[in-house]
């Protein structure tokens, strides 16, 4: 004779294997995709040559390895604020967005930024930024300083697509690829 017991033990067996082992499957695969190909936030800081770049793995690259870590950059000039906004170096902003260096180009005032599907020229002779032959103006956002081209931070946010976060003098960026639930 089957005790109640019993049942109460098999129904509950059957309740983990059916529901609860394939949501736990489920997380445990969402966490790891997560962490294989979301980058992780990059971090600048105001009047600061270094930068910690959050590194999405890719192929091309031998300096990347698998999985998500951060790379400690020194850039040549510091962000900065000028006339209350703040400015980061655009090249180094490209490079945390996921552009490798050989897509990145400086030669006489114009830096272009080309990933295959937008093509960025900035024209510092101009003061223009082109966006797939788009010509926008951009007087007062686009600084030089010691040919190192800076932009403010609420254009870089819309030219790349990126979410920046400033809290004291660090500000974090934050790549928009994946919805990224762990963060």
């Amino acid at each position: 004779m089957i005790e109640r017991k019993d049942i109460l033990i098999g129904e509950l067996l059957e309740f983990i294997i059916i529901c609860i082992l394939p949501l736990f499957t489920g997380f445990m695969f969402a966490y790891t995709f997560n962490f294989l190909f979301t980058p992780l936030p990059s971090y600048f800081y105001l009047n600061s040559n270094v930068s910690e770049i959050g590194i999405i793995p890719n192929n091309d690259n031998k300096d990347y390895i698998l999985g998500n870590y951060r790379k400690r950059i020194f850039m040549e000039e510091a962000p900065f604020t000028s006339n209350g906004s703040i400015f980061l170096p655009v090249k180094f902003v490209a490079i945390a967005n996921g552009i490798d260096k050989k897509y990145i180009t400086y030669e006489n005032g114009i830096l272009s930024i080309d990933n295959g599907t937008k093509k960025i020229v900035l024209d510092c002779n101009k003061k223009t930024i082109s966006i797939n032959g788009n010509i926008l103006t951009a007087h007062g956002i686009l600084l030089v300083k010691n040919n190192e081209i800076f932009l403010s931070t609420d254009y870089l946010e819309k030219l790349f697509d990126i979410k920046m976060e400033i809290k004291g003098e660090k500000i974090i960026l934050r790549n928009n690829l994946f919805l990224n639930f762990f963060n």
